[in-house]
């Protein structure tokens, strides 16, 4: 069911010898609060914007195991304000358990290459460094490659697990089975994996609906692919003297073109994408139903 705000209670479990033993360091268990809040926060700016509020609380402590229990908030941050992506709690869950799987897979480097699926909207094709591929979802992984969540999980994950313990589990009260599980052997994977240079450069054939075109040179064209509105440059030199001798473009008229995609993540905690059309294939009349385009992904 979709709401305006997400409450959960959440924990942290450890595992091993030292707390076996008799517990953990008050500096160390500090450390693990920081970092898991600081994670908390940055994984719900990232999914649902600013203007969510977030409040993690730290409701206890338990021992054998040693566990942290946290109440977690995530709301609008002012009455009048509205989230654009309905909060539920189980797409957040899911986006903790599958962001623990990407940074595994990434196996503490930077993706060697990112694409946009094919197949799948709002899905990314992520290569690690030995050259296996796996698909996720985009909101998790501008969680993982922000700098700010790999020093987090560095903070509650990483070193933990390279001291005298053998696990790490985020649990919810919502979900019998933990939300994940994290072994010592995957420590090292869990540090910040931001790409260095541009991730993404390809060229696909679309079908581009005119939102906006404008006459000015050097501004960019608003346009739409039947799901998501953008604005492009247009390098086709041929296509821009045809503008400036006075083609008309009317409602509802679009471009077939040649649209190269480049995805960097040189911006702290995000993937940019820049589109450019290099080539227009043909300018089309607005269609006699209205905006009827074929799937761009299937191309």
């Amino acid at each position: 069911m979709e709401s305006d705000k997400i409450e959960d209670q959440l924990a942290l479990k450890y595992d091993g010898p030292q707390v076996q033993s008799g517990g953990m360091d008050s500096y160390e268990v500090a450390n693990n609060i920081v970092g898991f809040s600081e994670f908390l926060r940055i994984a719900s700016r990232k999914t649902y914007g600013d203007q969510v509020s977030i409040r993690t609380e730290v409701q206890g402590f338990k021992s054998g195991s040693f566990g942290i229990d946290f109440f977690f908030f995530v709301g609008a941050a002012a009455a009048n304000l509205l989230v654009s992506t309905p909060l539920e709690t189980k797409d957040f869950l899911a986006l903790i358990k599958e962001a623990v799987k990407a940074w595994i897979h990434l196996d503490g480097k930077p993706p060697k290459s990112l694409q946009p699926s094919v197949d799948r909207r709002n899905m990314v094709q992520v290569e690690n460094h030995k050259g296996d591929i796996y698909q996720f979802n985009a909101d998790t992984i501008n969680v993982v490659v922000d700098p700010a969540a790999g020093r987090a999980v560095e903070k509650f994950i990483k070193r933990p697990l390279e001291n005298d313990l053998s696990s790490v589990e985020i649990r919810s009260y919502h979900e019998e089975e933990p939300v994940a599980r994290i072994e010592k052997k995957d420590a090292p994977a869990f540090l910040p994996v931001a790409p260095e240079k541009p991730v993404l450069d390809n060229e696909m054939t679309l079908n581009l609906l005119i939102e906006s075109p404008t006459f000015k040179e050097g501004n960019k064209w608003r346009f739409s692919d039947g799901t998501n509105s953008f604005y492009a440059d247009i390098e086709d030199a041929d296509f821009l003297t045809k503008v400036d001798a006075g083609e008309k473009f009317g409602k509802g008229e679009s471009l077939l073109a040649r649209v190269r995609f480049n995805q960097t993540g040189e911006i702290p905690g995000s993937l940019k994408m820049e589109r450019t059309v290099v080539k227009v294939l043909e300018h089309k009349p607005a269609t006699a139903n209205g905006l009827l385009f074929p799937d761009p992904l299937k191309d």
